[in-house]
């Protein structure tokens, strides 16, 4: 604690030791942090000491202490701005639906929403399908983002876990603006069966 007031003192003094450069009423000193309802009684501890300090630090008497706290990250905060090894989605996608092995043609965007999606593993060209009404390329950041926390115990997340967050591809199949959420799963439905990909050919867990 005495270094701590030594320092203080040492750097208040050498700022404003030109008083004309010392600012009008009590100089504030921030303390910030990430709420906790754990830390209400730190903090009036640290600023009971704090008064102690002032008491023994002529540099100190004219300040003030005071806290604040930050926003936590919420879930969207987490999902939205995961930051991808390569920043980039579409590097993961796969160029043309034709390499899942069956001649679909065109893949649909990134940005594409309302879709049936597929994610295909490099390593061993296993398939899983999906569908999201939000864009692909959100519902992607989404699984490498569980995957590379260790969340789910799904057998896509289990796969990529062994097999590395790295081979994973992903590619838009079908899409619809019109789709309500009974068509969208429907044709997911489709999807999984045209391409066979219930477990363990696939990564699709079986229908419930």
């Amino acid at each position: 604690m005495r270094s701590v007031k030594a320092e203080v003192g040492r750097t208040f003094t050498e700022r404003y030791q030109d008083t004309s450069t010392r600012p009008s009423g009590p100089a504030l000193i921030p303390l910030i942090t990430t709420y906790s309802s754990s830390l209400g009684s730190l903090l009036s501890g640290l600023k009971a000491n704090f008064e102690g300090a002032r008491a023994d630090c002529d540099a100190l008497r004219g300040c003030r202490l005071i806290s604040a706290y930050r926003r936590n990250k919420n879930l969207k905060d987490l999902l939205v701005h995961t930051k991808l090894k390569d920043n980039s989605v579409r590097a993961r996608e796969a160029p043309r639906m034709s390499e899942l092995g069956a001649n679909l043609g065109r893949a649909l965007r990134p940005t594409t929403k309302n879709a049936v999606y597929a994610v295909r593993c490099r390593a061993c060209h296993k398939l899983y399908v999906g569908e999201t009404r939000h864009e692909i390329s959100l519902r992607i950041k989404q699984h490498l983002y569980r995957i590379n926390n260790g969340y789910g115990t799904s057998v896509l997340y289990l796969h990529f876990k062994l097999h590395g967050p790295e081979n994973l591809q992903s590619l838009g199949l079908e899409s619809s603006g019109s789709w309500t959420t009974a068509q969208r799963q429907a044709a997911e439905r489709r999807w999984i069966h045209r391409l066979k990909t219930i477990d363990p050919t696939g990564l699709n867990e079986k229908y419930q």
